[in-house]
Parts: C-alpha cells; structure tokens; sequence
C-alpha cells in the first residue's frame, strides 16, 4: 500500500511536469524545454510501467529492465540538459573537481555490482558520471553574483539534487527493511519526487534570467 501510494504520487508529479514543459516548449520553442520534457516522458514511462505492474499484478515489476531502459534513456536527456544550460562561450574549466563525480560513480557501481547486473551498472556509471562532471563545471562558470548565473546555478542545483537523491535511492534498496514508513527507501523516493519538480521550477528561472 505505502509502495503504492508513493508510486502513484511520482507519477502524477511526472504528469505535470511532462505536460507543464510541453506547454513552455509550445511556447517558446527552446532546446532547454524539448529536453527537460524528454526526460520526463522518458521517466514518465518507465514509472508508468512499474505502477501497472503494482496494479494488475500486485507486485513490483519483474521485467526490471523495461523500466530501466526508459530511465536510462532519462538520463541521457539529463546529460543533455545539462550540457546545453553551460554558459555560451565558456572556456572549459581544468579543475580537479571534475573528476569527482566520475570517480563516486564508478566506485557506487563496484558496490551495487554485489546485487545488480554488471553492465547496468557500468551503463548507469557512466551515464551519471557525466552528468555530474558536467553539473561540477556549471556550478563553477556559475559563481558569479549577476542574476543570471544564479538562475542558471539553480538549475545545475536541481540536477545535482536529483542524481543524490537517485543514489541514495539505490543505496537503501540494496538493505531492504519492509514495507513500513520505516524504510527510508520510501522517503528518499518521496525526496526524488520533489527534486524532478524542484528541477521544473529551476529551469523556469534560469529561462527567464
């Protein structure tokens, strides 16, 4: 029921922002829009198929790699997101930082590699890996004080927010404790939920800086 409820909750919050950012790229016709949209379909229907699955069948999904194919996709489209909110004309920073984010990843994948499949958590590192080396490089073109570099901030704020709640997601499936409101893979799901809506709110503001 809490597995259910939680679920549902995520999906409709994915609804909205699907259809908000539809309606902003109708608008507007921004590449930021087109992709923030496409990662929330994408989300959309991999979270789409495990709630069915919950519905119809009373269980989680057991063919585990539909979904996650659908959120891989997600985070490709994040990437992109990413990439395209980098400040025009930046010179690509050298700094050390950058490398922080690849090396969590790859050492996150050696230790859910004692539950998951290999090459999906070689696909997820790299995926995440650039995701969060080119969020470190936003947060660092971004430190000036302007408004526009802090809207722009908020937006690689909102990226980072998500790949953390992502990780910390996985991190507490792997030491399952039940279906109670114990179980903090519950409330951190709940936490991702309100990061994708936080990232929707974030990327407004940096559109209109």
């Amino acid at each position: 029921m809490i597995e259910m409820a939680e679920n549902l909750i995520q999906l409709l919050v994915l609804i909205f922002c699907f259809g908000m950012t539809c309606y902003q790229f109708t608008r507007r016709s921004s590449k930021v829009w087109l992709l923030l949209s496409l990662y929330y379909l994408t989300m959309l229907m991999g979270q789409l198929y495990w709630v069915l699955m919950l519905v119809l069948l009373h269980r989680s999904a057991m063919l585990d790699y539909v979904s996650e194919s659908t959120w891989f996709a997600a985070y490709l489209f994040l990437f992109l997101l990413a990439r395209h909110l980098l400040p025009e004309g930046a010179v690509p920073t050298r700094s050390a930082a950058l490398w922080i984010g690849p090396v969590f990843t790859a050492c996150m994948a050696v230790f859910y590699m004692q539950w998951g499949k290999i090459m999906s958590n070689i696909s997820t590192a790299i995926a995440m890996g650039l995701i969060l080396q080119n969020v470190t490089r936003g947060l660092l073109l971004t430190r000036g004080s302007s408004a526009r570099q802090y809207a722009v901030r908020r937006g690689f704020l909102a990226i980072l927010s998500i790949c953390i709640a992502e990780y910390a997601l996985w991190t507490a499936s792997c030491f399952w404790s039940g279906e109670t409101f114990a179980n903090p893979y519950y409330w951190l799901d709940l936490l991702l939920t309100i990061s994708m809506l936080f990232l929707f709110i974030a990327v407004k503001g940096a559109e209109a800086g």
